[in-house]
């Protein structure tokens, strides 16, 4: 084990040094997790296990374990989105229970987010793939993460408590084992993680919903259940000040700014889905499905900020002793929104399986109506006149958008697929080949999406697996690529795509009489009709008048198993390089928004000698700067790279008197401490103009500089669970 750790810390040392020179900071994760297992088309298999121990900043379990995965990146503690493979947010599928989960629409920040729709508390399945995903999951271009809920087998309750909310869960089964019923209660509010930023001020975010999955068996072949969810999300910010010091130790700078306003978001979700499952008990099994989900969002916010940028004379080995020397330039700036937004889908869907000794045959057949109206007016002005000054001293409002979407429109989706399992001379050779057809009728075309998807066990290498992947992946456009707020026109309304190359090795082994496994994937994506995007904090901004093609290419590497008996750590690390081309704009290839060439996680699961009820788990985090630009520009200007990645968290927990309890049944104290070594990590950057001051008005007019927008600082949490 020391020998792994003085790799990962030589890879840590080695590879940012050889990386081009970045502007701002670095930061880390934790997570308690294990993945066991590879489904031969479907991807990783995360136990239950794993997320129930897991630590997490912003409490979503699930989440936190998906992003430790390879070719999976996030660079924040307070989000639950993730990027897969060079992909956004938005192309990343979540199912529970084959109910597809959407994320909210207006959400701008990482703060405002709250936790996500999976309750960790009622999951039992969690599978996950970054890329070559069968005909069966569509229709988004980057991965899938399917979520069960599961259906009890006993009586049992769990409450959990601690400084940043807590969850009740229950589970009940009847005595003829007909009824199930699993639900939950979480309430959270991220005020004391919150208060760590850098930016001051009075937080007030909460976060509350309710689940429930049930199950009754009708007869002995017909079953139904059902999911029901609500969620309610409300934030309110009423900010006071911040102060950013940044630069070089050469060319010191500190950002003071003082605000007036507020901010006051809400977030509500409901969803509700029946289906009714047929199965003979030996080879068919069919299922009818309808579920419905409602949105509604609301944000509003006016604040005014005040800003002075001075130079500092930072002293060596004198940290404290930062002082403001010259005024640089001072600025004012004042933020308006008003935006809204209400959805409601429906979905329709049936799907059976047929399996015949080695064969699995598959098919499904869904209707899907989107009914989204949403309102959009927000302008921003900037520098002390009220305008943003041009360079030819006109005077213009820096930003505004205002408009108006509305989209209603049917889509219908059908897939094939069959696995075949079979045993040629040289080893076991199971085959899976499928396709989807979609039709949108917002864009009026039918697209095609042929996948295939090869594992092969050959005989004479032991212990050795192989797998090829093909795949044409095509996601329609939404509510999102469509709220055009330029004014601009719609370029397009074909649907983008994504022809995926997956190309993999796994290798199960014995190391200290223990399992261990190591993984091996290279992957190419080429990348057509893409609407070029830019990222702020979780914010997406698409630019829905251009159009592009690209590519993600890139190799993940794994290796996890038993380093402590009974417990499984892991090592992973990803290369990518993904790049886009926009149509008719004379520039080439440019970098993407998630061109992360280089990113590793490190998760150790260990326990105290004599002491084994007494658990630490410690999570590294490590990823390469990320490309960005002035806001309100073209993509081509983001030629700038953030700062490095790194966080620590480490948890410790205590399982008490658990020997003594029947059944299972515990109480576990856990003590968290996020960001263990308090490193100043960036997520996004804000622009600000300022006005040359008296001091300083020789120097030129007007200029913008990038003050970076920083992380949570060290943090502490303390927990307690009783399961009865």
């Amino acid at each position: 084990m020391k020998g792994l750790l003085c790799i990962f810390a030589i890879v840590l040392t080695v590879v940012p040094s050889m990386l081009p020179a970045q502007t701002d900071t670095l930061s880390m994760y934790i997570d308690t997790v294990t993945v066991h297992g590879r489904g031969g088309n479907k991807g990783q298999i995360i136990r239950r296990s794993d997320y129930q121990h897991a630590t997490s900043a912003d409490g979503n379990y699930v989440e936190q374990i998906v992003k430790m995965q390879p070719g999976v990146s996030s660079v924040s503690e307070l989000s639950s989105q993730y990027n897969v493979r060079g992909g956004s947010f938005d192309e990343n599928l979540v199912y529970i229970n084959g109910v597809e989960i959407y994320r909210p629409l207006f959400v701008r920040s990482g703060e405002q987010e709250g936790l996500s729709i999976v309750n960790s508390d009622l999951a039992g399945k969690v599978e996950f793939s970054s890329g070559g995903f069968g005909a069966e999951y569509g229709d988004k271009m980057s991965s899938v993460l399917d979520v069960s809920y599961r259906r009890p087998d006993c009586n049992a309750l769990s409450i959990t408590a601690g400084l940043m909310g807590g969850s009740v869960a229950g589970e009940t089964i009847s005595k003829n084992a007909k009824f199930t019923l699993i639900s939950g209660i979480r309430y959270r509010t991220s005020k004391y993680i919150l208060n760590s930023l850098e930016k001051k001020g009075e937080y007030n975010p909460s976060y509350t919903d309710f689940q429930l999955f049930a199950t009754y068996k009708i007869t002995s072949r017909l079953n139904v259940w059902t999911l029901g969810m609500l969620s309610a999300n409300r934030f309110s910010f009423v900010p006071e000040s911040q102060t950013t010091s940044f630069g070089t130790l050469q060319d010191a700078l500190q950002m003071n700014i003082y605000y007036a306003g507020n901010e006051k978001d809400s977030y509500t979700n409901a969803i509700g889905a029946v289906a009714f499952e047929y199965s003979d008990r030996k080879s068919l099994k069919m299922t009818v499905s309808a579920a419905f989900y409602a949105i509604k969002e609301n944000v509003g916010y006016d604040i005014a900020a005040a800003y002075l940028l001075s130079s500092l004379d930072r002293r060596l080995g004198e940290p404290d002793d930062n002082i403001a020397t010259v005024d640089i330039g001072v600025g004012e700036s004042l933020s308006h929104a008003r935006n809204s937004v209400m959805a409601h889908l429906s979905a329709f869907k049936y799907s059976g399986v047929y399996f015949s000794n080695a064969n699995k045959l598959g098919w499904g057949v869904q209707s899907m109506l989107y009914d989204v109206d949403g309102k959009v007016n927000e302008w921003q002005t900037m520098d002390s006149a009220g305008f943003f000054v041009n360079s030819d001293k006109s005077l213009a409002m820096y930003r505004r958008n205002v408009g108006k979407t509305a989209l209603a429109r049917p889509d219908f989706s059908a897939y094939l697929y069959d696995k075949y399992d079979f045993a040629p001379t040289f080893g076991n050779v199971s085959v899976n080949l499928g396709a989807r057809v979609c039709y949108s009728d917002y864009s009026q075309i039918t697209s095609f999406s042929p996948r295939l998807s090869v594992l092969i066990t050959p005989y004479n290498l032991r212990g050795y697996s192989f797998r090829i992947a093909a795949g044409r992946y095509v996601q329609p456009l939404t509510f999102r690529e469509l709220m055009n707020t330029d004014g601009t026109p719609l370029l397009s309304r074909d649907p983008q795509k994504s022809l995926h190359l997956v190309a993999g090795v796994y290798h199960d082994f014995l190391m200290w009489n223990r399992p261990f496994k190591i993984t091996a994937e290279a992957y190419y994506k080429n990348l057509s009709d893409i609407v070029p995007y830019t990222v702020d904090n979780v914010k997406i901004t698409y630019y829905a008048s251009q159009r592009a093609d690209g590519y993600a290419a890139g190799a993940d590497f794994k290796i996890y198993g038993e380093f402590v008996k009974g417990m499984d750590s892991w090592l992973s690390l990803s290369l990518l390089k993904t790049e886009e081309d926009i149509r008719c704009d004379g520039y080439g290839y440019i970098p993407r928004p998630d061109d992360r060439r280089f990113s590793s996680s490190l998760f150790f699961r260990d326990y105290f000698p004599k002491f084994d009820f007494l658990g630490v788990n410690v999570t590294l985090v490590y990823a390469t700067p990320l490309p960005f630009g002035p806001e309100n520009s073209p993509r081509h200007t983001a030629v700038f790279r953030s700062k490095q990645y790194l966080r620590t968290d480490f948890g410790l927990e205590a399982k008490l008197w658990q020997n003594r309890l029947k059944n299972g049944r515990s109480i576990n104290i856990g003590v968290d401490i996020f960001n263990l070594f308090d490193i100043k990590n960036t997520i996004s950057y804000s622009w600000v103009t300022v006005v040359p001051s008296e001091k300083n008005a020789s120097e030129g007019a007007f200029a913008q500089y990038a003050v970076p927008d920083r992380l949570t600082s060290r943090r502490i949490n303390v927990k307690i669970s009783l399961k009865m």
